[in-house]
């Protein structure tokens, strides 16, 4: 045997051992048929079963690697400092971008402006639609039945249409009397009166009918 031996086990390597050394090894189990030997550090490497007077233990093998671990090569230092690239974890995450009343852009401004519930909107239409009031034809119900009160009825005056409606309903018959000319004629008068009152109902009306159904 030569004087030593570089021992390659597990892909470490062990030496110099001098040949009692390894065949003390050898004796104690600590070789198996999977490690190998060279001469120098740096080989070449063979399989220490080649070597004679040396025991093997083949049960205590351990599995072999595939191929040894790449030796870890020293460069010299850079002269000058290498800033190293940033990565995705030292990207510092943007914040929100706030903005006083002067810099504020305008299209925020306007959607900060709640919507309006356009369900709600069209629903309250429809309702203010289906129930308000038409000065046209509250005219047309005082002209041509004004003196049974009709107008008053639709402009929501109930209690003064059945007033107009029970005098004139009196007088047509005492007419016969001459006290029935009477009524016919405060009646008349009263229509009058009411033709200029009949825009002012409809616009009272229709507000207070836009202020039930605003949503």
């Amino acid at each position: 045997m030569p004087k030593d031996w570089y021992l390659r086990k597990n892909g470490k390597i062990y030496g110099p051992l001098a040949p009692k050394k390894l065949k003390s090894l050898s004796n104690a189990g600590k070789i198996t048929s999977k490690d190998e030997v060279a001469n120098s550090k740096g080989g070449p490497w063979h399989p220490v079963t080649k070597l004679k007077g040396l025991n093997f233990n083949p049960a205590s093998t351990a599995p072999r690697p595939a191929s040894p671990p790449a030796q870890k090569i020293e460069r010299p230092a850079s002269p000058l400092p290498i800033k190293k690239a940033a990565t995705a974890a030292t990207v510092p995450t943007p914040q929100p971008v706030q903005y006083t009343a002067a810099q504020e852009p305008a299209n925020y401004a306007v959607s900060a402006v709640p919507q309006s519930n356009q369900g709600a909107d069209t629903r309250a239409l429809l309702q203010y639609q289906a129930h308000s009031k038409s000065a046209g034809l509250a005219y047309a119900f005082w002209f041509f039945l004004g003196m049974w009160g009709a107008h008053r009825f639709y402009c929501g005056k109930t209690g003064s249409g059945v007033a107009m409606l029970l005098i004139t309903l009196i007088s047509i018959p005492l007419c016969f009397v001459l006290i029935g000319f009477v009524g016919i004629f405060a009646v008349a008068i009263w229509a009058l009166i009411d033709a200029i009152l009949i825009s002012g109902w409809i616009r009272d009306y229709n507000s207070r009918l836009a202020g039930m159904v605003a949503p």
